[in-house]
């Protein structure tokens, strides 16, 4: 164990070295470029370049589109479709950059020489740096579907090879700028030019021999095409904001002032571009599982991955911009041999602002990926519109540069707000939370952080043993602070996973330890015995299929299922309870309606009256609705659901009901499960005269049972029989954990007290098997003295039903009638 602790420290102090030697190195080429072009030309560089890239606002507008619908359609699995979807992508794309390019060479080359404030012996220079410009444009809009099909198939190691050429071609250009006897502008743009070029040729041979969508074809689909384009509409209004803020700002500077005040904002750039390196990958590399996370309607881990995502952003970016905010005044010194005026404020000012931002933009990434693009554009991207005409004002009025820079923090931190409150409103996002626990807490926190190296400052003289100490002091402060207060679990699990796998130390996900328990008890237990060692319904033509409700019926067996290709619930049936024949769909999700989702069904017939409860969600909670039907296939809905989550202890959701029909009492009685929106925590109670409106019994019948390995997590979907003595028996899914469940049984005399037998498994996963993985939501059927156990068992992502039989016992709690029908 110790010599193992000495090989982590050693690799961690390698990497945390390996990591300044890449800042140092981007920090080092910068001041070469800055002494070798000089303060102006930088200057004219920065001004120039950021002109040009306003052009690509047209192609932004396009980039989001372009991505969300690669990722969508590759998860079809249509190999067709996404090849087309590609092609009609660079097409559009295409046509984009020729735009672009006309419109720069009439209207830019006017703009250039007639309105930009740039020294006249530079303007051939500048004119020089401008159709390098147009052409890096080009080939970079261009490039735009090849970035992100490399992204929608999550092969980030590309991204990890070029960081390595980014540093080799730094030196290069760096090498040449010193060593060609030209001028040196003209030669920057140049070989950043080629750089650019580079760059954009590896990614497309990558892709052309990685994805087969991306070799072109002449497929272009119109119908996609304006699809693409109506989703990206709102784009433009976002994206003009966002370009007009990072250009138009740059503008404004160089109108007012000189191309050194332009010199000063693209260091500051340039150091922001370094630190968030640290950052944003990961931003990247969580967006296509938003996305997923939503097109599954899996809003619990969507919330989760924006909170967790956030935290760990923003715990990077406090982990290096904490030591440069409290020496980035020696760093300048050090770093360079002229520091342009405003520097060292731009650089701060621009900390503050990533912080802020970093703050807001995985919720920016949850608004597009729920499809409100509409709504982020047009309240929190019309803010960002004012920015500009603020700053013109300011200057007019004669504001600092400084001053009018540090507007931009300003509006970024409303839009938070504002983006906050409209995702809470569209998915159930808890904002409040959010801005609690996420922004404001983490802002206090990193306050706190810099109490120390501050106090070092302040009582140390300007030296390198004081930028030591006090970047090793920040560093130590900020993560100490962050990891113990500022971090969820989740998200610490998450930071400490991304350390482990850069030092290329392997531990199991929480999730493989979870399931390390599957086979901690046998697979059939009391009596039990699976049938086959293959399910009795569902394949990969199916897809997923769960949640059996089973009834006989005229001599047969009717199972109705839910099914993930279409979220509804179809009608199976059978003579022997192993061979199935799907009767097709009874009932179909409604989209945007409490009804977005429907599964688990529980049907009781009462004269001649087919009732059918379910459970309807929505991405915020889950509901039980009711239907009736005279032929068990026609259902008829009732307009709003007949249970909601309405008690403290029923959390935010109520699914999974289970319905008997109790003849003695002339009531119907629901068990249901409640708890967060798609994992219940405990059963519940209800009765009501008509199936319609229910009085529940206000405390949990059944919870988990720390006594109980098997159960001692939490305790879900049941299924009830009363038998003819009036008892009632429960089959329901018992926890070990949130990833190993197993089917257990309880017993009560009234169905509202129940006991639990010593040992009440019935079965589990089994090894090497196609329910390896889980075991759950069963159904239970009496005939000819044998109990017929209908099941969920899945393996990685695939859902079928499984079936187990026991013998019948004749005692108290075994003997059982038939709770479905009253009459037919």
């Amino acid at each position: 164990m110790e010599e193992n602790n000495k090989r982590i420290f050693k690799n961690t102090a390698y990497l945390y070295v390996r990591q300044l030697v890449i800042m140092g190195l981007s920090f080092f080429t910068t001041r070469i470029v800055l002494e070798k072009l000089g303060a102006d030309d930088f200057g004219v560089n920065n001004v120039v370049a950021g002109f040009v890239s306003m052009f690509t606002l047209v192609n932004s507008i396009l980039q989001a589109s372009t991505s969300r619908f690669l990722s969508l359609n590759l998860g079809k699995k249509d190999d067709v479709l996404i090849k087309r979807t590609f092609s009609t992508a660079f097409y559009m794309h295409l046509m984009i950059a020729v735009a672009v390019v006309v419109l720069l060479e009439s209207f830019g080359i006017w703009f250039l020489n007639t309105k930009l404030n740039i020294p006249t012996d530079r303007m051939f220079a500048a004119n020089v740096v401008f159709q390098l410009s147009v052409f890096s444009v080009f080939i970079g809009i261009t490039q735009t579907p090849y970035t992100a099909i490399l992204t929608s198939h999550e092969h980030f190691n590309m991204y990890a090879y070029m960081s390595v050429f980014d540093v080799v071609a730094k030196l290069a250009v760096l090498f040449f700028l010193i060593y060609i006897p030209f001028d040196k502008l003209i030669v920057y743009a140049s070989l950043q030019t080629m750089v650019s070029l580079i760059v954009a040729m590896t990614y497309r041979i990558y892709c052309l021999r990685k994805f087969k969508e991306t070799h072109l074809s002449k497929l272009f689909d119109k119908k996609l095409c304006k699809e693409m384009t109506v989703f990206s509409g709102w784009g433009v209004v976002g994206n003009l904001a966002v370009t007009l803020n990072s250009q138009g700002l740059n503008i404004l500077i160089n109108i007012f002032f000189t191309t050194v005040v332009n010199a000063a904002l693209g260091l500051a750039a340039r150091v922001n571009f370094t630190i968030l390196t640290f950052v944003g990958g990961f931003m990247t590399a969580a967006q296509p599982q938003l996305v997923k996370y939503y097109g599954a309607n899996d809003m619990k881990n969507f919330h989760q991955l924006i909170f967790n995502v956030s935290q760990y952003s923003l715990f990077m970016l406090a982990i290096i911009g904490v030591p440069v905010l409290m020496e980035i005044d020696y760093v300048l010194d050090l770093w360079l041999t002229e520091v342009p005026e405003y520097t060292s404020a731009f650089i701060k000012i621009t900390i503050f602002n990533s912080i802020i931002s970093y703050s807001n933009r995985f919720v920016d990434q949850g608004l597009v990926a729920s499809n409100h693009m509409k709504q982020l554009n047009l309240y929190s991207s019309t803010l960002y519109l004012v920015e500009l005409p603020l700053m013109y004002a300011a200057l007019k009025l004669g504001a600092s540069p400084v001053f009018v820079y540090a507007i931009s923090c300003f509006t970024v931190l409303v839009c938070l707000f504002i983006n906050v409150k409209m995702l809470s409103k569209f998915t159930g996002f808890p904002g409040c939370q959010y801005i609690k626990t996420v922004f404001l807490k983490t802002l206090v926190l990193i306050l706190i952080a810099c109490v120390p190296p501050y106090l070092i400052c302040m009582t140390m003289p300007d030296g390198l043993l004081r930028f030591l100490i006090v970047c090793s002091v920040s560093v130590l402060s900020t993560m100490t602070v962050l990891m113990r207060f500022a971090l969820s679990e989740e998200a610490r699990y998450m930071v400490m996973g991304k350390i482990r796998k850069m030092l290329h130390i392997k531990k199991p996900s929480q999730r493989e330890i979870n399931q390390r328990h599957r086979y901690d008890y046998p697979a059939e237990n009391n009596g039990w015995n699976k049938v086959g060692n293959k399910p009795v319904y569902g394949n990969q033509e199916t897809e997923s299929v769960f949640d059996p409700f089973v009834m006989k019926h005229h001599g047969k067996f009717l199972m109705i299922v839910s099914e993930r290709k279409h979220h509804g619930l179809d009608l199976l049936e059978s003579s022997n309870g192993t061979d199935w024949q799907n009767r097709g769909s009874i009932m179909k999700r409604v989209p945007e309606t409490w009804e977005c989702l429907i599964n688990r069904a529980s049907v009781v017939i009462v004269d001649g009256i087919w009732h059918l409860w379910y459970t309807g969600q929505s991405p915020e909670i889950s509901r039980i609705g009711h239907a009736i039907s005279t032929d068990g296939i026609h259902y008829q809905r009732s307009s709003r659901p007949c249970v909601e989550a309405t008690l403290p202890q029923e959390g935010v959701s109520v699914m999974n009901p289970c319905v008997l029909w109790n003849e003695d009492r002339k009531i119907f009685q629901m068990w249901y499960a409640a708890g967060e929106n798609y994992e219940p925590d405990a059963l519940f109670y209800a009765e009501s005269e008509n199936g319609e409106h229910w009085t529940k019994h206000e405390q949990p019948v059944l919870s988990k049972d720390e006594t109980h390995e098997w159960e001692k997590y939490k305790v879900g979907g049941c299924d009830v029989k009363r038998q003819k003595d009036g008892t009632y028996i429960t089959y329901y899914i018992g926890y070990q954990n949130l990833d190993v469940t197993r089917i257990c049984y309880a017993v009560s005399d009234d169905g509202v007290h129940w006991e639990r037998p010593n040992h009440n498994i019935c079965i589990s996963p089994s090894q090497d098997s196609w329910d390896s993985d889980a075991t759950y939501e069963p159904a239970v059927v009496e005939k000819d003295g044998t109990l017929y156990m209908w099941y969920n068992g899945r393996k990685g992502v695939e859902e079928y039903i499984g079936l187990a039989t026991k013998k019948t016992e004749r005692n108290k709690h075994s003997d059982m009638s038939n709770p479905l029908v009253k009459t037919i």
